[in-house]
């Protein structure tokens, strides 16, 4: 597993965003690498409009603008 980690690691400059299906808890980290920053502004205007409680928060969240 260390040599996968390390593979990955000496990838990563080269490497652009993530599959969200692939992301374990990487938290916001993990959100803004899995989408360009013109898609996650859409999708937290949909979350604002549709969801500004974030009462759908598990898995991969994208948090409301007005929740921290």
């Amino acid at each position: 597993m260390s040599e996968a980690r390390a593979t990955a690691a000496a990838l990563a400059p080269y490497a652009a965003g993530v599959y969200v299906n692939v992301l374990n808890d990487e938290g916001d980290a993990g959100v803004r690498r899995a989408y360009p920053a013109a898609q996650l502004a859409r999708l937290t205007a949909v979350k604002d409009a549709y969801d500004p409680d974030n009462v759908f928060h598990l898995n991969h969240n994208i948090r409301p603008s007005s929740r921290p």
